[in-house]
């Protein structure tokens, strides 16, 4: 099993004789990102009409750490200084250790927080500034689960090819137009609804845990039936595995 294509890619390239025998099953994201019910949020360095751009991920990954400062250095600025009430907040493991001496009265390191829901309901956009790195962004995932307006750089969605720049997310190739698109959003945000809503729809149908069991049951459906790989996305049969996960 493969959670990214190119992963799946890069071996079946190398040992052709296991093409057929490679499945290719989507991350699954819990509802709890999504479902928006989380306590209220509260932060010392939110205030209730700041403009909120939320980068999520453990900085324990150097891609992560490095996301955090080209934003946090290269992009926000631009952006602050067109809307003096924008905070760029990041939370995740490590994130206080790493990235303390980016704290000032913009940008807000908040660390490892015990729900993340509370702070993806508040975002006004959430980022995804990945300059290098691989595999699956669960971040991405997150955030467009919770139906946020989601920017990211072609890095960041590198390995999930069925998330389309436009329509369920905003691409960003450098750090100017980067700002661009965030300042889009948050002059705008009703503009890019259609976006946040296709976002999460994708979520619901292709990485949510009823859909990943859906595909996981029809691919072990298959391979004990004799029929050889699946096909990504095909039907399945019962659903007491997709049931069994939901509960």
């Amino acid at each position: 099993f493969f959670y990214s294509s190119s992963d799946q890619d890069w071996v079946t390239r190398r040992f052709p004789s296991l093409a057929t025998r490679c499945v290719l099953l989507p991350v699954s994201v819990g509802a709890g990102a999504a479902s928006g019910a989380a306590a209220p949020f509260r932060h010392p360095g939110v205030a209730d009409g700041d403009k909120v751009l939320l980068l999520v991920g453990s900085m324990d990954n150097p891609s992560n750490e490095d996301a955090a400062r080209w934003f946090a250095k290269r992009i926000f600025p631009a952006l602050r200084s067109t809307v003096p009430n924008a905070r760029f907040m990041v939370v995740g493991t490590g994130s206080r250790r790493r990235l303390a001496d980016l704290d000032d009265p913009g940008v807000v390191v908040v660390g490892e927080v015990p729900e993340l829901a509370p702070f993806l309901k508040r975002a006004d956009v959430c980022v995804v500034p990945q300059r290098g790195g691989a595999g699956i962004r669960v971040k991405l995932l997150d955030s467009l689960a919770a139906g946020r307006v989601t920017v990211a750089t072609p890095v960041g969605v590198e390995a999930m090819p069925d998330i389309r720049a436009g329509e369920h997310y905003l691409l960003a190739r450098d750090e100017n137009e980067f700002a661009a698109r965030c300042l889009d959003v948050l002059r705008d945000p009703g503009r890019f609804e259609t976006v946040a809503q296709a976002g999460r729809e994708l979520v619901r149908r292709r990485y949510s845990p009823g859909a990943v069991a859906t595909e996981l049951e029809n691919a072990y459906t298959q391979i004990l039936s004799g029929g050889g790989r699946p096909s990504a996305g095909s039907a399945a049969g019962p659903h007491g595995l997709e049931e069994c996960m939901k509960g």
